[in-house]
């Protein structure tokens, strides 16, 4: 912890409240009197006794320890003469004073704030705190003390953000499955899109995570704006690749699924590494400025261009390979390998003159 402050409570000491009239009475001066309270309740060195193995240190423990016993404290005058505090002033025990105070559900309390080191995790600490006070809630029952943790707790705020957060992760992420599956008209089609979205956010906060940054408000809303640009890019790969592929099944002659997919995706590689690029280096922009809202915002465009980054990585790989796999193939030119028989023509006209077909046996 960084900071403790107490507000309400009373802490107890010894008060001398002088009477000025006594002093004059007595030829007494307030010096008088705070010098000889000094001296009854002060701890005086009495040396050292050296030990084979330690040093032990002495000290005088007769200092007067209650009101009593220092009302009857002798003060010295300058006559030489002596008599007790008591005859100059009250000697009593009383709260000191107090640094501010403190209701706590409408009845006298004690406030103690606490305030956590610089970089230190915010719900860390509070669960720290919290653990030491259940540990003591015992004694302050046998006290009769009543115990409430939960007061100005910084944690809270953060929780209910990530939670608020998370459920707008989720809601934004539903909503992108209906868009696609109404827009797309296909579910295989949808569901190789929707792929992009956890695979992409999985990478970003395995990269945050392997850079040492934790997952706070900041970055979940960096990883919730980029939902849209997460699974973009899979959807205008996807989208390429169906077309490709249903104008191959409708060709005359159709290439094999592999290089129509290969091919689709080769096509729109460019104006997806290209818009991906741009983005990423034109949103943290504004974050590389130094000042206040620049370092406040930084996680958030950070964890934002890991996501978009991640995406194209995703669309770049995997989905091409999800859609080989999913999406209904074209029929392959030339015999179907492993069967036994096929239709063929017998020949082919041609410039060169008659041509035999292939065989029609494997």
């Amino acid at each position: 912890m960084a900071t403790v402050t107490v507000f309400g409570g009373e802490t107890r000491q010894s008060q001398i409240q002088l009477s000025s009239n006594a002093l004059a009475r007595h030829n007494v001066t307030a010096d008088d009197v705070v010098r000889a309270a000094r001296d009854a309740t002060g701890i005086r060195a009495a040396g050292f006794i050296e030990t084979p193995s330690q040093r032990i240190v002495m000290e005088t423990r007769g200092q007067a320890l209650t009101a009593a016993e220092l009302g009857d404290s002798m003060v010295s005058r300058a006559d030489g003469t002596t008599l007790p505090i008591r005859d100059v002033a009250t000697v009593i025990e009383g709260a000191e004073p107090k640094f501010g105070d403190a209701l706590i559900q409408g009845k006298p309390g004690v406030l103690v704030t606490m305030l956590s080191q610089y970089g230190a995790n915010t719900i860390d600490t509070t669960r720290a705190v919290e653990a030491a006070l259940a540990s003591m809630e015992p004694a302050f029952a046998s006290l009769g003390l009543r115990l409430y943790p939960r007061l100005h707790r910084p944690a809270t705020v953060v929780e209910n953000a990530i939670g608020h957060l998370g459920r707008s992760l989720a809601l934004g992420s539903i909503l992108v499955v209906v868009v696609l599956l109404v827009f797309m008209g296909d579910l295989r089609s949808a569901l190789i899109s929707l792929t992009a979205i956890p695979l992409s956010l999985l990478v970003a906060l395995l990269v945050l995570d392997r850079f040492g940054a934790t997952v706070n408000t900041m970055t979940l809303g960096g990883l919730a704006m980029a939902l849209g640009e997460v699974v973009d890019d899979a959807i205008i790969d996807v989208e390429n690749i169906v077309r490709r592929l249903r104008g191959n099944r409708e060709a005359g002659s159709p290439r094999s699924a592999f290089r129509v997919v290969l091919a689709a995706s080769l096509e729109v590689r460019q104006s997806v590494v290209f818009a991906t690029l741009v983005v990423a280096l034109v949103f943290p922009a504004g974050d590389r400025d130094g000042r206040a809202p620049g370092r406040l915002f930084a996680p958030l465009g950070i964890a934002y261009v890991l996501a978009t980054l991640a995406s194209l990585c995703v669309a770049l790989t995997i989905t091409p390979a999800l859609a080989l796999t999913f999406l209904p193939r074209a029929p392959r030119s030339g015999a179907a390998r492993g069967s036994s028989t096929r239709c063929a023509p017998a020949t082919r006209e041609s410039s060169a003159g008659p041509t035999r077909a292939p065989s029609a046996y494997s």
